[in-house]
């Protein structure tokens, strides 16, 4: 199920899609955990507004719920990822984070197909 989150009358969301480089043009990272980058896209009424690059500086070691913790203090509604665990699919769930899987290679790619599968739930 996907969630759709409204502000007055527009669908905004913040997803988070751990990333091989600092492009929207990268491919997404296998291990969310260890992913040298997030790519965070700030999404309103099913277009990408902006997005920024944030660097995981935890990539090499982290404690369990520490990457989780770090996104949603940045405000993600929404983790884009190829694989997780249940561990942090939980800590994802604690801090209120929606984690939404894809088997798509790029970042771009798969964050396009999530819009246009939004926009057909809507």
């Amino acid at each position: 199920m996907i969630l759709i989150f409204t502000s007055g009358d527009k669908m905004v969301l913040r997803i988070a899609i751990p990333a091989t480089s600092s492009s929207i043009d990268s491919n997404i990272a296998e291990h969310f955990g260890r992913a040298p980058f997030y790519i965070i896209v700030d999404i309103e009424n099913f277009e990408i507004k902006k997005y920024d690059v944030l660097e995981n500086t935890s990539a090499n070691s982290h404690a369990p719920g520490e990457i989780p913790r770090m996104l949603a203090s940045k405000k993600i509604n929404i983790l884009l990822c190829k694989r997780i665990g249940y561990r942090a699919l939980s800590y994802f769930e604690q801090f209120g984070i929606h984690v939404i899987k894809t088997d798509l290679d790029g970042v771009k790619e798969a964050l396009m197909k999530f819009i246009e599968e939004l926009k057909t739930k809507k």
